[in-house]
């Protein structure tokens, strides 16, 4: 799943679809299912568009069984940004970080959503705890190109991507941050 790409994010969709049907009260591979779901329409087409939906129900039944596990409420943070609903993202990205702060993935979409807010100046820190957390992310890393991109910071955005770029020199969203910059 945090390699990313569309034949990692299938073979993830299966192993989490497995694991439920051997423990259908298994709020982390609920919340691992939403959050592929969440992401995959990054790297393949969801030509029925059905792949938001199933996000959210995911992420909504992760809760339900572990309101305490952080993946759960990252899993439906990224569910309701993706529903334009970015407040209610923001709030359960910070409920993400609280229960498992040293987690990449935690940073990376309390940051995202601190950008579809315009809280640039907020998510640059953010997006650099997720890099700390976790280096070779290719994701959280691109996504702090991304932000310094945002705040203007091309030379830093550059770097950032191009570091990206020496763990994977194919990886889209480090080529498109590096490209727009």
């Amino acid at each position: 799943w945090l390699q990313r790409g569309a034949p990692n994010l299938l073979r993830a969709a299966t192993y989490f679809q497995q694991a439920i049907a051997s423990d259908p009260k298994f709020a982390r591979a609920y919340a691992g299912l939403s959050m592929t779901y969440s992401v995959l329409p990054n790297f393949a087409p969801d030509p029925a568009d059905s792949l938001p939906k199933l996000a959210k129900a995911n992420a909504e039944r992760a809760v339900a069984l572990d309101s305490t596990l952080g993946e759960a409420h990252g899993a439906l943070g990224v569910a309701v940004d993706g529903e334009l609903h970015f407040g209610d993202g923001v709030a359960q990205q910070r409920m993400f970080v609280a229960l498992d702060p040293s987690n990449t993935s935690a940073h990376h979409w309390l940051g995202m959503s601190l950008l579809n807010l315009g809280r640039t100046d907020e998510a640059i820190p953010e997006l650099a705890r997720a890099r700390e957390a976790d280096p070779l992310a290719l994701s959280s890393s691109s996504a702090y190109s991304t932000a310094l991109e945002f705040a203007r910071r091309f030379p830093e955005s550059i770097a950032a991507a191009r570091y990206v770029l020496t763990l994977d020199s194919t990886f889209h969203y480090a080529l498109l941050t590096l490209g727009l910059s």
